[in-house]
């Protein structure tokens, strides 16, 4: 074919002028192993020991953007393009790349690998009730009248980046303390058009329905308002929140100020993705203590991402009498349950809305709220994820879950945090 043909004189020309780029064999391609692939989008990783630094990065995407140039030529389409550059989660980026000139970026000794991008899910299902604060106050199952003990003052001046569909930041819930980031799918507003994010930020920092009552809630949308997600969108949302956390953190040192204390949420996922897992690691080490849904599948819940990831906290899903939800995922990488069935909290379609939803997506919010806690109470510096992690599980509930089918039987337990409050 032309195509191919041009494009080889091309890469021979590179070969020429810079050796270092191109020789055998070629970068591995992961695909997906279900049927959650997108064809023809990928992520690419690159090697962190030739690219080390932005401005590597930036003349390796001026070569594949010039790649990609001469194929659409060819082919008198824009079909080839990229869509994300990373800059903190990983150096690397992400492409609509067709076979030919994939084989031939493949070729490029910078690039560590690539991994085809994927379809995101939410991690929750509609149905109706409330009583997951009640459960996380204290060590028993839940009693009537719900009650919920807590610190007025929980989670203040803590960034709290929930990475969902959106959030309804103007909702009476957040009294003015949440704020969009940035919508991460092309063509995307900030609105939250499905309500998940909303209802996930209501359970970590609503004031009725919220764990940590001052927390801040800075919307990272990643999911359309038609409801599908791709892996790359995901990974630059964080991308992005990182970059943010740094940015605040950069302003406090020079301003002399307390540093910023940042903890973040995913209530959603897909299979598993080796890049999707490094950037949430990544997240963890720059400051962003990260918690992760179990996700719904009732399967093992290191075949997913980022629920498989090393540094976060996953969280599995449990009933009103503390079992495990049967649709909640499960095993070595979940650490710990709360409360995920019937769970009340904010919506969208008007700023007083509600709704009662379930699954991990619901559990996992209750646990970044108790983060929040935890981290609004660590003074001058921020705790680091190596801090936080261990204070959750120590002082979760122990032994209360039936079934828990190889997740640690703890039950999330926000009293130690509040004892002044008590």
């Amino acid at each position: 074919m032309l195509i191919i043909s041009v494009l080889q004189l091309f890469i021979c020309t590179a070969i020429a002028t810079q050796k270092h780029l191109y020789s055998p064999p070629q970068a591995p391609l992961i695909k997906a192993v279900q049927n959650d692939g997108i064809n023809d989008h990928y992520i690419i990783s690159l090697k962190k020991e030739l690219i080390k630094n932005r401005k590597a990065l930036d003349k390796h995407i001026s070569f594949v953007s010039t790649v990609a140039k001469i194929s659409n030529l060819q082919q008198s389409t824009q079909f080839n393009k990229i869509s994300q550059v990373y800059d903190s989660v990983f150096y690397g980026y992400s492409a609509t790349l067709d076979y030919p000139t994939l084989n031939m970026l493949r070729y490029s000794k910078e690039i560590d690998f690539i991994e085809q991008d994927k379809a995101v899910e939410l991690h929750g299902v509609q149905t109706e009730s409330t009583w997951g604060l009640n459960r996380i106050s204290q060590e028993d199952a839940v009693s009537e009248p719900y009650s919920y003990i807590y610190n007025p003052n929980g989670g203040k001046d803590v960034n709290v980046y929930v990475i969902d569909t959106g959030v309804n930041i103007n909702h009476d819930e957040f009294e003015g303390r949440a704020s969009y980031g940035i919508a991460m799918p092309s063509g995307e507003n900030n609105d939250d058009c499905i309500g998940h994010g909303t209802h996930v930020a209501g359970i970590i920092a609503g004031k009725v329905f919220g764990v940590a009552k001052k927390a801040n809630i800075i919307s990272v949308k990643v999911i359309k308002c038609d409801g599908t997600g791709m892996t790359s969108d995901f990974i630059g949302g964080i991308n992005w929140a990182i970059n943010d956390h740094v940015r605040r953190t950069n302003d406090d040192i020079r301003a002399g100020r307390v540093r910023t204390k940042s903890v973040g949420n995913i209530s959603i996922g897909t299979t598993f993705s080796e890049l999707l897992n490094r950037a949430v690691d990544v997240a963890n080490y720059k400051g962003i203590f990260i918690i992760n849904s179990a996700g719904n599948r009732n399967d093992n819940a290191c075949y997913y991402s980022p629920s498989a990831s090393a540094l976060s906290i996953v969280v599995s899903s449990s009933e009103l009498n503390d079992t495990r939800t049967s649709s909640s995922n499960f095993g070595f990488c979940c650490n710990l349950h709360a409360p995920g069935a019937s769970i009340e909290s904010a919506s969208i379609g008007s700023n007083t809305a509600t709704a009662v939803r379930s699954g991990t997506s619901v559990a996992a919010p209750f646990v970044t709220g108790i983060a929040a806690i935890i981290q609004s109470n660590s003074g001058f510096y921020p705790y680091s994820y190596a801090d936080i992690k261990p204070i959750i599980l120590e002082n979760s509930t122990h032994s209360k879950v039936t079934n828990p089918r190889g997740t640690s039987n703890l039950m999330a337990y926000t009293i130690p945090h509040i004892k002044d409050y008590i």
